[in-house]
């Protein structure tokens, strides 16, 4: 019984360090990003700055990665 619950503790353990994301700020007009260690979700808000006389474009939308520390 003891070994069942160790176990159960453990899993427990490493699915919240491998799916528990950590929010960060990017400063380019609002994106967010949310990385763990087996995903990213990065939702765009950006800005970017057309020549002069044009308007401002804004990139908006939602990027999934999966393992992205591997894709490179």
């Amino acid at each position: 019984m003891r070994k069942r619950t160790a176990i159960i503790i453990v899993v427990i353990v490493v699915m919240a360090i491998l799916l528990v994301p950590v929010k960060s700020q990017l400063r380019d007009g609002g994106t967010v990003a949310y990385t763990a260690l087996t995903y990213r979700v990065t939702v765009l808000n950006n800005l970017v700055p057309e020549a002069e006389g044009e308007p401002v474009e804004r990139i908006t939308g939602t990027e999934i990665e999966l393992f992205p520390f591997f894709a490179r």
